[in-house]
């Protein structure tokens, strides 16, 4: 909703800072890179890292913007059960989806960060005990840890509403500027004292064969559908009332990166909240080691605690398998 920074000035930053010491006493850098979201979502973000740190990594040309239209059948495949499950989110973001009182506050504008870290490992042995995937479990943790929030705000835990970006990014479109996204709207059991029972109820919102009909949906809806259609709806799934919260889980497949003999050890995924909105999460894997970001309103001051809180919630789970 708002314009692009006027030139001459770029809509992106890539900052070298220096002047860090790692735990081995050798000196060591951070690399920042940040481009406006209307120019590149986050599937668009790791092509383009892939293509800086990696060699090899051909980059595609993109396709920019098409003056016309694509063909009919270049959508994908449309269900019935994933219309209804637009529609439905849809119909939730009128009406609103019902949002506790500490996510009711006067926002800030202001946004601070809290960060945690936990060992790749540790992720994939839960997910495999459990027969389920990195993305159950994340959300499963992050159920456990807004239940916590609940509580220490003296508040009834209830069912909270999270968005869940999907790519609808074709092979040949990696490298194409623009958002290629759709959201689908999760219930997070926070009501639900047992880590299982919370575990169960999201590993069916999130049952792949779901998520597909979803994905190829949601691209075709995007393609064949009027402009004004396709971006209305886009609109009301993103409605700041649809959902408090926005999530995203995602594994950065980058072979160790090489700048001359420097080595890039670890890597954090920064998002931004939709406008009204009070928190972004962010679970970024990279090799050995995933990193949590909460990218919180000043006026949600429990965000600080969510990486410990996330944290705890996790040890739980692992204690039951």
């Amino acid at each position: 909703m708002q314009p692009l920074p006027a030139a001459p000035r770029p809509p992106w930053d890539l900052w070298l800072i220096h002047g860090y010491t790692d735990a081995t006493g050798l000196p060591a850098y951070v690399l920042v890179f940040r481009i406006n979201h209307a120019l590149e979502d986050g599937a668009g973000h790791h092509h383009l890292l892939r293509t800086l740190f990696t060699p090899r990594v051909a980059p595609q040309r993109s396709p920019g913007v098409q003056d016309t239209p694509p063909p009919a059948d270049s959508g994908g495949r449309v269900s019935s059960r994933a219309v209804l499950g637009i529609m439905s989110d849809v119909a939730r973001s009128l009406r609103g989806s019902g949002t506790w009182s500490v996510l009711r506050r006067p926002p800030t504008g202001e946004l601070a960060t809290a960060v945690g870290t936990v060992q790749t490992r540790r992720l994939l042995a839960v997910s495999r005990a459990l027969g389920t995937d990195v993305s159950a479990v994340f959300l499963t943790a992050l159920t456990g840890a807004m239940r916590a929030v609940a509580l220490a705000e003296k508040e009834r835990p209830a069912p909270l509403t999270l968005l869940w970006p999907l790519s609808v990014r074709t092979g040949g479109e990696r490298g194409a500027v623009g958002n290629f996204l759709s959201m689908v709207r999760l219930r997070l059991p926070c009501e639900e004292p047992l880590p299982l029972r919370r575990l169960a109820s999201l590993s069916r919102q999130l049952e792949p064969g779901r998520v597909e009909r979803r994905m190829h949906t949601s691209r075709a809806l995007m393609r064949r559908a009027p402009r004004p259609v396709s971006l209305g709806t886009l609109r009301l799934l993103m409605r700041p009332r649809h959902a408090s919260l926005t999530g995203t889980y995602f594994p950065a497949a980058v072979p160790q990166p090489v700048l001359g003999e420097a080595r890039l050890d670890g890597a954090l995924g920064l998002g931004a909240p939709l406008p009204g909105q009070f928190c972004h999460l962010t679970l970024l894997r990279y090799r050995a080691e995933c990193a949590l970001s909460v990218v919180h309103d000043t006026a949600f001051a429990r965000g600080a605690d969510l990486p410990g809180l996330w944290l705890t919630a996790l040890a739980e789970l692992e204690a039951v398998v």
